[in-house]
């Protein structure tokens, strides 16, 4: 666990580096609450998940097919982020999830979360990181390009939050 000051709130932030499988189910619940709550846009998903992941989520961890980070301050979960490798011949290559509460978002959170989870992936020999977000998901665009990310295209109804309701997202990835 490392901490760190958010700009402009003289807070302490923890960053909590693959947690275990009672952090993880926190941070599932904080997610899946705020997102069917509708509190804020994710990079990655739409949608909720099922507690089923967490067990593969914990075993993904362990054998190092992806790093899971949660930020908290105070015991609080603020964060929720990931980079999740490819198999087989996409093994170089990782796909990468983090959404921050509103009211700490445009703080650093994000910004340190993802040196952190960037950091990692090239310790693992990943080349390439993958993002996929909503169109009309104007900051996260924006965050992404901010470290490096560049547009490679436009994937139509990438995902979808239910029967009815499909969304063209951005494929952007960088080159570590």
């Amino acid at each position: 666990m490392s901490q760190q000051k958010i700009n402009n709130m003289g807070t302490a932030f923890s960053i909590i580096k693959n947690p275990d499988r009672k952090l993880l189910i926190s941070a599932l619940d904080y997610f899946n609450k705020n997102m069917t709550e509708g509190n804020f846009p994710y990079l990655m998903r739409d949608g909720i998940f099922e507690k089923s992941v967490i067990d593969s989520w914990h075993e993904e961890q362990i054998s190092e097919k992806s790093i899971r980070l949660i930020g908290m301050i105070n015991s609080r979960v603020i964060s929720v982020a990931y980079l999740h490798r490819g198999h087989g011949n996409g093994f170089h290559v990782a796909k990468l999830g983090v959404t921050v509460e509103p009211g700490f978002q445009q703080k650093g959170v994000a910004n340190m979360i993802c040196k952190e989870l960037l950091n990692w992936g090239r310790e693992k020999g990943i080349v390439r990181v993958e993002a996929y977000p909503v169109l009309n998901n104007e900051n996260a665009i924006k965050f992404l390009r901010k470290l490096g990310f560049l547009v490679e295209g436009t994937a139509s109804k990438k995902f979808r939050r239910d029967a009815y309701n499909f969304y063209d997202c951005l494929h952007m990835a960088i080159i570590l």
